[in-house]
C-alpha cells in the first residue's frame, strides 16, 4: 500500500507512464554492475506511514532495531497525514544514528553497492499533484536497469532504475543514509560531514564521538573536523585529549583563530594561566570574524592573573 496522500493508484500509474516523455535525465551512474540485495527486513505498514517504516527497516537492518510503533509516534504526522524529511533525520539522531542526507542519485547506488540501504523520497504522481512515498533502497542491477525497492507491502520490488530516478527526481533529489556510530559515508565532503556531525551531537554526545574519530582520521587536515572533536572531548572530561586535538591543528595552521581560541580558554580551565594568555593573545593579534569572542577570552585570563607579568 503506498504512503499516498491524495492520487489514486490509477493515478500514479499514468503519471509514471506520462513522466518519461517529459523530462529528460543525464545516464544513470552505476558503481558496480550490480550490488548483493540487501536483506532489509521487511515491515509493511499503515496508510501513510511509509516514513516511520522505512527508518524501521533501516535501523533493524543494521542490528540497533527501534520499534516500529514508537519511531511512527516520532515521524508521523496525524495532521499532515504522512511525514517530513526532518522528522526521519531527527528521529536518526534522537536513537544515535548519524543522519546522512544525500542529493545525487550516483551516491545512493555507492552506498548501496557497499551493503548500506538508502532511504529516498519520491514522487509518485504529478509535480502539480503529487504522491509523496519513502521506499528503501536495497540493490539495483545495471545489466538488467533495475532497482529494488522495499516499502508499503511490496519487498524487494523490482522497478525500472530510470523510473526510480524520474519519482525520486520528482520528489527533490533526497535520500537518506543512517549510520551507526563510527561509521561514514562512502562519498562525502569533509564540510557537510561536519555539518551533520554537529547534529548528531546536539542529540546523542557519546554515539557521535566513533564518528568524529573516524572523519578526523579519514580528513586529518580538516581543522574544523578536529576543532570540532577536541571541543567534544572537552566535554566529556578529557582535557588531555582535547588540547592534543586543538594543538593538532595549530601545528599545521599556527593562526588558527578557533582552535587558538578554545585553547586558551581550556588552558584557564586548567590553570595554566601564562600558556592561556600566550594562546589568547596570538588570537586576538588576528583580524576577523572571532575577535570579540577571542577578547572576551583573554580578558577572562587576565581577570584569572594571566599575563601579569608580561608586557603587550
Amino acid at each position: 500500500m503506498t504512503c499516498r496522500k491524495v492520487v489514486s493508484a490509477a493515478l500514479i500509474g499514468a503519471a509514471l507512464l506520462f513522466s518519461g516523455g517529459c523530462t529528460s535525465l543525464a545516464p544513470i551512474t552505476y558503481p558496480v554492475p550490480s550490488s548483493p540485495r540487501l536483506a532489509v527486513p521487511y515491515f509493511p505498514q499503515d496508510d501513510f506511514q511509509c516514513g516511520p517504516a522505512a527508518v524501521a527497516m533501516v535501523m533493524d537492518f543494521n542490528g540497533d532495531g527501534v520499534p516500529l510503533q514508537t519511531l511512527t509516534a516520532e515521524i508521523y504526522s496525524p495532521a499532515l497525514r504522512g511525514s517530513l524529511q526532518p522528522a526521519l533525520v531527527a528521529a536518526g539522531r534522537r536513537h544515535g544514528w548519524l543522519a546522512w542526507e544525500i542529493f545525487d542519485f550516483a551516491a545512493i547506488l555507492q552506498e548501496v553497492a557497499v551493503g548500506r540501504p538508502v532511504i529516498i523520497l519520491q514522487n509518485r504522481g504529478l509535480s502539480w499533484k503529487p504522491v509523496w512515498h519513502y521506499a528503501v533502497v536495497v540493490g539495483f542491477d545495471a545489466t538488467k536497469g533495475l532497482t529494488y525497492l522495499t516499502s508499503g507491502r511490496e519487498e524487494q520490488r523490482p522497478v525500472a532504475t530510470r523510473t526510480v530516478l524520474h519519482t525520486w527526481e520528482r520528489g527533490g533529489r533526497w535520500g537518506l543514509l543512517l549510520l551507526p556510530p563510527g561509521a561514514l559515508p562512502v562519498v562525502a565532503d569533509p564540510d557537510s560531514l561536519l555539518a551533520a556531525l554537529i547534529g548528531l551531537e546536539r542529540s546523542d554526545a557519546v554515539a557521535v564521538r566513533p564518528s568524529y574519530a573516524a572523519a578526523v582520521a579519514r580528513w586529518p587536515a580538516h581543522a574544523g573536523l578536529s576543532v570540532a572533536y577536541g571541543n567534544l572531548l572537552r566535554k566529556a572530561g578529557e582535557p588531555v585529549a582535547a588540547e592534543a586535538a586543538y594543538r593538532a591543528v595549530l601545528a599545521k595552521e599556527p593562526r588558527h583563530v578557533p582552535a587558538l581560541n578554545n585553547l586558551a580558554d581550556l588552558l584557564l580551565q586548567l590553570g595554566r594561566l601564562d600558556e592561556a594568555y600566550a594562546a589568547a593573545v596570538a588570537a586576538v593579534d588576528i583580524d576577523g570574524p572571532y575577535r570579540a569572542t577571542v577578547i572576551a577570552t583573554l580578558r577572562e585570563i587576565e581577570r584569572a592573573g594571566g599575563g601579569s607579568t608580561a608586557g603587550r
